[in-house]
């Protein structure tokens, strides 16, 4: 195993989508964020002598194979639209 074979969270968050790429250590937070929460993750591994997780390449992979990406049909497009109810006021028009 080499050192080419293990990312770090910055590139961990930034290969999901996570945090901003012009700001650094935003999606090493974001990272960590997801960790303390508890949601799925891959399988990390912490080296002697260095700081934070890493991540094999190979175990990202398969872990984001496990997830199939759905186009979504038989959703309801969009949020419904509140219907305005007439007022019901105490006083009738004149």
């Amino acid at each position: 195993m080499s050192s080419t074979d293990l990312i770090d969270s910055e590139a961990l968050g930034l290969l999901l989508g996570l945090g901003d790429p012009g700001k650094p250590g935003s999606a090493q937070r974001a990272i960590n964020v997801r960790i303390m929460r508890g949601h799925p993750m891959p399988p990390s591994i912490q080296l002697p002598g260095l700081r934070g997780r890493r991540w094999r390449k190979g175990a990202i992979e398969t872990w984001l194979m496990g997830y199939e990406r759905t186009t979504g049909k038989g959703r309801k497009p969009g949020r419904p639209r509140k219907v305005e109810h007439k007022r019901r006021g105490l006083h009738s028009p004149e």
